[in-house]
């Protein structure tokens, strides 16, 4: 198995007697799925996985009464193959941004505590404000990236087609477009311009912040940008002193903004070629 760096965490998670339900965030195509079905491998007997979108007719488990024993007797009805034992079955809610009230219920898991319960999906930041009840101190969270090492271009050009989808989809209509514009402007914003201090020019002739703002921020909790915000002072808390209107935005996949441009800088790269603007903006990209 392809050893992540998100393992350590995981495997001092499971080693927790009070443990909370675990909340694995991160963009689409990171992997989310694959590393927990591997941990399920290595350290149970059983794993019950609902992946609520290959399966919505699974969300009928968290229609009734959300208490542990009505939902373990709803999936074993479901999964009559599977055994759910405490301790010895992980439950594993993938694509739970899907399922309202899967995520209200973690809070009734982690009470509980005889089942581990993992749970997974991409914009869970936009998500969790749709909740009828979110289990505020019931969750750990653990934040996955994409892996760091170089993809080929055709890969690279499918995932930033599946993120726009993910705009397209789960963005409001009053958000779609501006926030893909948006996204799309960070190769400006960071590989075609000396400065690269967000600016919202480089998104459309006249832009400003009155419009682009609320979509920068659909990005952050969508995990698809990170922002780098000035501060005025170097104190604490640093949040204090930062400034909403000074920032500098980066994806947090690399090989998106290279999907970003043409495969020109690409091959600038692999030849060790690379110089000028766009040298700056990838390496503060990968830092």
């Amino acid at each position: 198995m392809l050893k992540r760096k998100v393992t350590a965490f995981m495997d001092q998670w499971i080693r927790t007697k009070e443990k909370k339900c675990l909340v694995v965030q991160g963009a689409r195509q990171t992997g989310k799925t694959y590393i927990i079905e591997r941990f399920a491998e290595d350290n149970y007997e059983e794993l019950v996985e609902i992946n609520f979108k290959q399966l919505p007719s699974a969300m009928d488990i968290f229609s009734g009464d959300l208490t542990v024993d009505n939902m373990v007797m709803a999936m074993r009805f479901r999964f009559p193959e599977k055994k759910i034992t405490p301790g010895k079955t992980l439950i594993f809610l993938d694509e739970i941004q899907e399922c309202q009230e899967a995520i209200t219920s973690l809070k009734f898991w982690a009470i509980d505590n005889r089942y581990d319960v993992i749970v997974s999906g991409s914009l869970l930041g936009i998500d969790y404000k749709r909740a009828s009840s979110y289990p505020v101190g019931y969750v750990d969270y653990l934040k996955m990236y994409g892996v760091d090492f170089e993809e080929v271009d055709k890969i690279q050009r499918s995932l930033l087609q599946g993120y726009l989808y993910d705009i397209a989809h789960y963005a409001t209509a009053e958000e779609k477009v501006k926030a893909e514009k948006c996204y799309l402007s960070l190769a400006k914003q960071l590989l075609d311009k000396e400065n690269h201090k967000f600016q919202y020019k480089e998104i459309e002739h006249g832009g400003r912040a009155q419009k682009y703002y609320s979509s920068v921020e659909w990005l952050l909790r969508a995990d698809m940008v990170q922002l780098c915000k000035l501060v005025t002072d170097v104190r604490f808390d640093l949040d204090d002193y930062a400034r909403d209107d000074f920032f500098r935005a980066y994806t947090t996949d690399l090989s998106l903004l290279m999907a970003m441009k043409d495969f020109s800088l690409k091959q600038h790269i692999v030849e060790n070629t690379l110089a000028g603007k766009s040298k700056g903006g990838i390496y503060e990209c990968s830092i």
